[in-house]
């Protein structure tokens, strides 16, 4: 069974795909571009969850 992407896992790929450009050039831009917007995206929904966390922790 696949377990799902990490947020750790995108950072990974991240720096994977930005030696890829610096080495290969910019036809990969594009998996660069698309992996900062996933990682980007999960983290602004791990933020939300924690604001929602803390919300429901209030008094």
């Amino acid at each position: 069974m696949d377990k799902p992407v990490t947020l750790e896992d995108l950072k990974m790929a991240r720096k994977v795909a930005a030696k890829v450009v610096m080495r290969f050039g910019d036809r990969y831009l594009p998996i660069l571009d698309r992996l900062d917007e996933e990682y980007k995206k999960m983290k602004n929904r791990e933020n939300a969850k924690s604001r929602a966390r803390a919300i429901l922790d209030e008094d």
